[in-house]
């Protein structure tokens, strides 16, 4: 529909082979959109890419094309990603060693909720010391 499958088409299928240039391998797909219109990949060297709709810059790619085959996320240099969520029109990432373990379930009052108070951006934006933000507010 989009690209999301990153086979370089837009059609639908249930099995599509993802080709990165000059990667080995993915090696796990980090994170879907809540309507699957966004993926995102690992590959071998810990690099991010993200294919699929990209209307608001979800992808994280510095644009706001949609694109039907992996493209790099521009996140600065040497940063790991331990979880990425990508919503509809905004994704948000955690990068390794970040906050530590989030509990299931925590009472508003006792812990903080996060509130990212950035513009829209097609780049990811570092929030603290440990998220990235982009795409629509």
């Amino acid at each position: 529909y989009y690209g999301q499958l990153g086979d370089g088409t837009n059609d639908d299928t249930t099995l599509a082979m993802v080709d990165m240039p000059g990667k080995e391998k993915v090696i796990k797909l980090l994170g879907v959109g809540p309507s699957a219109y966004s993926v995102f990949f690992v590959a071998d060297d810990e690099s991010v890419y993200g294919t699929g709709l990209n209307d608001y810059g979800q992808l994280g790619v510095g644009d706001e094309e949609n694109r039907n085959v992996p493209t790099l996320v521009k996140l600065q240099d040497e940063v790991s990603v331990k979880v990425l969520v990508a919503a509809e029109d905004h994704s948000l990432a955690l990068k390794e060693g970040g906050v530590g373990p989030m509990p299931t379930y925590a009472p508003s009052a006792a812990y903080p909720t996060f509130s990212p108070s950035v513009t829209g951006t097609s780049s990811p934006t570092e929030l603290g010391n440990d998220f990235y933000f982009w795409g629509a507010p």
